[in-house]
């Protein structure tokens, strides 16, 4: 589908996208290293993987919020299966004849039925997606569910209470839906023939737009150029939630639930004590360093914490949010 040039264009940017998202995410492996040692973990590939299955079934949220949870769990799946609508986008920009509608017939032996489900379940999903994530927004931008925000008395990074959480879910939200939009009507572009009825959403479209050659490569463009420019975005952004919160969930601490970790020892520095504690971020365990990349402010900490149902300046959240703030500004200057 892409001319050659198009081709080049398109390779030197996901480089150079991959490149950004390296940078990002060796500079959170290189922050989190700098926290000092925590309580030995043990059986850690067990607890990845029970972290994993933990996360894919999106047990840990299901304990409060029931509908909002199962909204979650349908914006999760929707962008597990757009990893994979990427891939096979990507390839049929760069791979001449290279189309799945119609059940992929313009391709010698292409499994048809294996196409058709997977047409099915990417159009069906990007329903999904544009809902879960239309809901997410209406409810943190139109509703302002105090559930999403903190208490006048909690201390807040200058930055959080000049929006800047709020800008990066703006981001991220708009960047979905505009994502899967511009996806779906490169689709209904590709209907040269009318209506497939495994990709009935592109049909649909297809119905009021009719197919355009141009159409599709300029819905192709603002799709993947949008995926270029979030992935390393996330990782400079509260939404590193995605990739780490489940490595955080398998390497949590095993020790018994509400067991501090061991105190930071009386220092002694050129003649002179400094007293036990957290004086500066690293001064915390690797693990507590971990935590603040893992949080994406839903706030549920908040909601069970007694201190701040009783009215005390204290929030798990904040305190989260805040420790990304300044781990950010630390490693990368800035904050989103």
């Amino acid at each position: 589908m892409l001319t050659t040039i198009e081709k080049i264009i398109f390779i030197v940017l996901a480089i150079t996208a991959a490149g950004f998202t390296f940078h990002g995410f060796k500079t959170i492996i290189d922050s989190i290293r700098k926290g000092r040692p925590a309580p030995e973990l043990k059986n850690i590939p067990a607890s990845l993987l029970n972290a994993g299955v933990k996360v894919l079934f999106q047990q840990t949220i299901f304990k409060a919020r029931k509908v909002l949870s199962a909204i979650h769990m349908g914006l999760f799946f929707g962008l597990i299966t757009y990893a994979v609508v990427n891939l096979v986008d990507v390839l049929e920009g760069l791979v001449p004849g290279f189309d799945l509608v119609y059940g992929g017939k313009h391709i010698p032996n292409a499994p048809t039925g294996l196409v058709n489900t997977f047409n099915l379940i990417a159009d069906v999903m990007s329903m999904f997606l544009l809902i879960a994530i239309t809901v997410f927004l209406v409810r943190r931008f139109i509703v302002k569910d105090k559930a999403l925000t903190f208490r006048e008395n909690v201390l807040l990074n200058p930055k959080v209470k000049a929006g800047g959480q709020a800008r990066d879910s703006l981001t991220v939200g708009v960047f979905v839906i505009m994502h899967v939009v511009a996806h779906v009507l490169s689709q209904a572009y590709r209907l040269t023939e009318g209506a497939d009825p495994f990709m009935p959403i592109a049909s649909f479209l297809n119905s009021i737009f009719g197919a355009s050659e141009t159409g599709v490569h300029v819905a192709w463009w603002i799709s993947l150029g949008w995926v270029m420019f979030i992935i390393p975005y996330l990782s400079r952004s509260k939404h590193t939630h995605f990739f780490m919160s489940p490595v955080n969930l398998g390497l949590a601490k095993q020790n018994p639930r509400g067991q501090l970790d061991p105190a930071i020892p009386l220092k002694v520095i050129e003649g002179q004590k400094y007293d036990p504690g957290a004086k500066v971020i690293y001064d915390l365990a690797w693990t507590r360093v971990m935590d603040a990349y893992a949080c994406v402010q839903c706030n549920r900490c908040q909601d069970v914490c007694p201190a701040n149902f009783h009215g005390r300046p204290l929030s798990p959240s904040a305190l989260e949010v805040n420790k990304r703030y300044l781990l950010k500004e630390a490693t990368f200057g800035s904050h989103p």
